[in-house]
């Protein structure tokens, strides 16, 4: 998990301040590490922002398709931010990113959102979410330590249980339409819920076991039985830490569950991420593909209106992976009826295309073909403009001459990689010198077709 500032253009140079940023940090990824089952699980801070992602085609399209339903522009702009952020963190070399907001009333600034303190696209797009970096009760203003992990339980699909949701047709996962019954009935946040009972979220309990890297905050919080406490998909209240007997959080047993089903340990084959958009009336939009090395899919079988086929040269299905609709989000009061998508998939031997279909009504989406060649891309010693400037040039070449957008990563020792530009054209880059504090780094450069990802060897740079 890779944490960071991040931020749409208007907060370039207003990012969260560091000591906000540091106190989250320090507080919420212990808390992730005790409720997560997950083995040895890495959460590294970006010394560095997340450039704002650069404006695409996307925003269009989404704008062109919802206009009968009168979303404004500026009420989808974080809705775009977060789709282009999930895009991106696949390049990266992390599963998730934890993108932290300016301030505790960024969302205000967008028409028609109801006061929501954080956004995730949900299961199906997990590899992003962001969220505000404090909150305020009483006046007084502080971190919501349990916010990142709510996010982040969001990308697992969490918020299970059948009776915090908000109408009988919630209770059932229905035949091809899956959850998107109970996402036009109101959502799955667990907040949301009518009965004054529930409103904190499931009641729950449990054991927070020490794994050694809780703060001094949390010293008296680890070790310690978890009683009479509400699941963390309930509301994320501020300051938690400081009155953990009155809102304290943990998770409730079908939570937990759906846990332990979406992280069991398979196979490693090859992986091929996937990003998009369909809307209700089957339009497409297609994001960045890429073909990845080994690891484990986001996501596997057969269920779903919309379908992957992957098939071999002569046309013949090889596999078929099924992505359910998925209109809800728990942090918008009404649906949305786009399907998001940016996943990755078990990339089956001898694929050569994969085709997209809405299997309910028989219309093959959208086809993208597989085999391409890996670019090649050659970086150059980075030259210095100014005391506050270095230049990155590079060349790159594409056997199938295909458009190539490139990424560029920076890197401390070499094991661990951040952006500092994605989702360009141009073969150069100016770097601001400032942005990065003092020592000794490594630059390289991807670059990406259709589907493949070419690298360039590492040079090395010093910021004084």
């Amino acid at each position: 998990m890779l944490w960071a500032k991040v931020g749409t253009l208007l907060d370039v140079g207003n990012y969260v301040p560091d000591s906000h940023f540091d106190e989250l940090f320090e507080l919420g990824a212990p808390y992730i590490e005790a409720i997560f089952p997950f083995r040895d699980p890495v959460a590294d801070k970006s010394p560095i922002p997340i450039p704002p992602p650069p404006a695409t085609a996307a925003g269009d399209w989404l704008l062109t398709v919802l206009s009968a339903f009168q979303f404004p522009l500026d009420f989808l702009e974080p809705v775009i931010f977060l789709f282009e952020l999930s895009t991106l963190t696949p390049l990266t070399g992390y599963d998730r990113l934890l993108g932290v907001l300016p301030n505790k009333d960024w969302f205000e600034r967008f028409s028609g959102w109801e006061k929501p303190t954080g956004f995730s696209l949900g299961e199906f797009s997990p590899h992003a979410v962001i969220f505000e970096p404090r909150g305020e009760r009483d006046g007084v203003r502080g971190p919501k330590m349990t916010l990142p992990a709510h996010e982040l339980g969001h990308t697992f699909g969490l918020s299970t249980d059948a009776r915090l949701k908000t109408s009988w047709v919630c209770e059932f996962d229905w035949p091809v339409v899956g959850h998107a019954a109970c996402g036009l009935r109101g959502g799955f946040d667990e907040y949301k819920h009518s009965d004054p009972a529930l409103k904190d979220g499931n009641p729950s309990s449990g054991y927070w076991v020490a794994t050694g890297n809780e703060p001094a905050p949390l010293q008296l919080l680890v070790d310690a039985e978890q009683c009479d406490s509400h699941c963390l998909m309930g509301g994320s209240p501020t300051n938690a830490h400081v009155n953990w007997t009155q809102y304290g959080r943990w998770i409730d047993p079908a939570d937990y569950s759906e846990l332990i089903d979406k992280l069991v340990i398979h196979s490693d084959p090859e992986l091929i991420y996937v990003s998009g958009m369909i809307s209700w009336r089957n339009d497409i939009f297609l994001g960045p593909w890429f073909r990845l090395g080994e690891g484990i899919p986001d996501h596997r079988g057969t269920r779903g209106m919309y379908g992957f086929r992957f098939l071999d040269e002569g046309g013949k299905t090889l596999d078929e992976v099924g992505l359910p609709v998925a209109w809800n989000h728990a942090e918008l009061r009404k649906a949305m009826p786009i399907t998001f998508f940016g996943m990755t998939l078990e990339f089956p031997p001898d694929s050569k295309m994969v085709e997209v279909w809405n299997r309910g009504t028989g219309d093959r989406l959208a086809t993208r073909e597989v085999d391409l060649s890996v670019p090649e891309v050659h970086l150059a010693d980075p030259s210095r403009t100014s005391d506050a400037e270095l230049e990155l040039h590079w060349t790159a070449k594409d056997r199938e001459k295909s458009e190539l957008t490139y990424t560029v990563l920076v890197s401390r020792g070499g094991e661990r990689w951040w952006p500092v530009a994605h989702g360009i054209n141009q073969n150069r880059l100016a770097l601001d010198a400032k942005t990065l504090p003092g020592g000794e780094y490594l630059a390289k450069v991807l670059a990406h077709n259709s589907i493949r990802v070419g690298t360039s060897d590492p040079v090395g740079f010093g910021i004084s």
